[in-house]
């Protein structure tokens, strides 16, 4: 080989190719393993709270059923995508290493591929959307609380008006039997007087 001639089939770009592809491989499967780890977090998480939360209204319910919902799919999307990968490896492996494949062939490696892409947009939809619906679980959750904290505020300041006028009611009919000898007619006071004046002298 004359000086200077560089032999296209030993490029010096080819270990940097091989490298990136290898690379861009493993972070696709990073992520894929990524969003099955926290969406089976996500379901343990919701399981609990529904479990241990008490009360549910109906929006609540319903919310939590459509993320349970939601993050089941997508792990079970991306348990489908790990085992398409190899079917799609494993033909375009035979599209390459024949010389002339067959229609049966390329229609398999267009299908798997196909089928890749459709989970793909899957994964990516149902996680997404079941972040959003856990993100209004919890802004309505929060509106709750906030609602039945101020339910409980005026349901004591309530109490406390209540016994306040139950005390003023109290005092007031205690002062008004002070006055109870002006209905007592005028004889019945001036004997109860005597009476009373009597009582007082015989104990001296």
């Amino acid at each position: 080989m004359a000086k200077g001639m560089v032999d296209k089939n030993n490029s010096p770009k080819e270990p940097v190719i091989d490298a990136l592809r290898q690379a861009w491989i493993n972070t696709r499967m990073e992520q894929d393993k990524s969003l099955l780890i926290i969406s089976m977090g996500v379901i343990g998480f919701l399981i609990s709270l529904i479990t241990f939360s008490g009360r549910l209204s109906m929006l609540g319910l319903i919310l939590f059923s459509i993320a349970l919902f939601l993050f089941l799919v997508t792990v079970i999307a991306v348990i489908r995508i790990f085992r398409k990968n190899a079917d799609y490896i494993q033909s375009y492996i035979g599209l390459l290493l024949k010389k002339a494949p067959t229609n049966n062939e390329r229609e398999l490696f267009k299908k798997n591929k196909r089928n890749l892409k459709i989970l793909d947009h899957v994964v990516c939809y149902c996680f997404h959307a079941g972040i959003v619906v856990i993100m209004v679980i919890g802004a309505s959750t929060m509106i709750d609380k906030y609602q039945l904290t101020k339910e409980n505020n005026m349901n004591e300041k309530e109490t406390e008006r209540q016994d306040s006028e139950s005390v003023e009611g109290t005092v007031k009919i205690q002062r008004s039997l002070v006055d109870i000898d002006t209905i007592l007619p005028d004889e019945q006071v001036d004997q109860d007087s005597s009476d009373t004046e009597g009582d007082s002298t015989e104990k001296e």
